[in-house]
C-alpha cells in the first residue's frame, strides 16, 4: 500500500471523527475521504464534505449491487445497499470514478484503497470507470468533479462515457437535472439531453464525438 496515501487516509478519518458523530458500523466511502486526502496532498480546501456511509446487506440473488434506501442527516447520507458480494473493496470498485474508490470500515477500522484511487492521487487525473451503473448521472458528475478539483476534460473519458451510453438506460432525476443546468455549456458539446415521462437521459451528440 502507498505509505503516503495510507497516512493521509488515517489523518482524514481522524478529522471526520473529530468533526462528525459517526456510527460504529458501516462503510464510509467516496467523496469526503477523497476531498480531505486530496486537500492534504495538493493544499486545496473544499467548501463541503458530504459524507456517505454505506450499510451493506448481503442478498444472494442481487447482481452486483442495488441501492435500497438513502436517509440524510445533515451532511451525512446513510445508504442501504444490497449485494451478493459484501467485500468493501468490491463495493468501492463499482463506484463511477477513480477519485471515490476509497473506503473505511467503521466496524473493523480497516482501510480499503483501490489501486485506481492511488492513481488519481498520484497523477491528479480524473478517470471514468468502465462499469458505471447510471451513466446519465455520471456524465453530470464527471463535470461536477472536474469543477471541484479544478481539472479539465479529456477525450479518453468523453469517449468512455459515450461508449457506456449504449449499454445503460437509467434516468436522472430533477436534482441531477439542476446540476446539469450548471454545466450545460460543457456537457452539450458532446451529449444531447432528452426527456421522457419517467425522467431525463442523454443521447450521443454525433457531431462532436
Amino acid at each position: 500500500m502507498n505509505k503516503e496515501i495510507f497516512e493521509l487516509s488515517i489523518k482524514a478519518i481522524s478529522e471526520l471523527r473529530n468533526n462528525f458523530e459517526l456510527p460504529k458500523t458501516g462503510l464510509i466511502a467516496g467523496g469526503s475521504l477523497c476531498k480531505l486526502i486530496y486537500g492534504y496532498k495538493y493544499g486545496v480546501i473544499f467548501d463541503d464534505y458530504d459524507i456517505d456511509i454505506f450499510n451493506i446487506i448481503y442478498k444472494e440473488d442481487t447482481k452486483d449491487l442495488k441501492m435500497v434506501e438513502v436517509n440524510k442527516k445533515g451532511l451525512v447520507s446513510f445508504i442501504d445497499i444490497e449485494s451478493n458480494n459484501i467485500d468493501p473493496l468490491f463495493i468501492i470498485s463499482t463506484f463511477d470514478f477513480n477519485c471515490v474508490k476509497i473506503g473505511f470500515d467503521l466496524s473493523t477500522n480497516l482501510l480499503h484503497i483501490h489501486d485506481e484511487f492511488v492513481d488519481f492521487i498520484d497523477s491528479n487525473k480524473l478517470n471514468v470507470s468502465s462499469n458505471v451503473f447510471n451513466i446519465n448521472r455520471s456524465i453530470i458528475r464527471y463535470y461536477k468533479k472536474l469543477d471541484e478539483f479544478g481539472l479539465k476534460e479529456d477525450d479518453e473519458n468523453i469517449k468512455r462515457l459515450n461508449y457506456q451510453l449504449h449499454f445503460n438506460y437509467n434516468y436522472i432525476n430533477d436534482n441531477d437535472f439542476n446540476t446539469y443546468s450548471k454545466y450545460k455549456e460543457n456537457i452539450d458539446k458532446y451529449f444531447i439531453i432528452n426527456k421522457k415521462d419517467n425522467g431525463y437521459f442523454f443521447l450521443k451528440n454525433k457531431k462532436q464525438i
